[in-house]
């Protein structure tokens, strides 16, 4: 009987291709596996890759924190960042300046 032949590091390599992790169930065992070698011997083995919904990222908003936690130079910096004219003016009239500016 011959013995395997051992596979060159630039075989394993090419061969060990990444991916995300994948979750692979039979009965009550789970497996995590991320590399197609691993994936395709665990299926061969009657593991079946359990579907899982990747969350989905909320919706990105401009008034996404509270005005009232910030300090004066960071609502300042917030109304020179979105052009709003914010000269020497005090923080209350600053935060109903960025408010009525997000409610346009």
């Amino acid at each position: 009987m011959r013995p395997k032949r051992v596979p060159s590091l630039k075989e394993v390599a090419t061969d060990n291709r990444r991916i995300n992790n994948m979750r692979l169930v039979k009965d009550n065992v789970v497996k995590i596996k991320n590399d197609e070698p691993s994936i395709k011997r665990l299926k061969g083995m009657g593991y079946i890759e359990e579907k899982v919904e990747e969350p989905k990222a909320p919706a990105a908003t401009q008034a996404s924190f509270n005005l009232d936690a910030l300090s004066y130079y960071e609502l300042k910096d917030l109304a020179k960042e979105r052009g709003l004219e914010a000269g020497n003016i005090k923080k209350d009239e600053l935060k109903a300046l960025l408010e009525e500016a997000e409610a346009q």
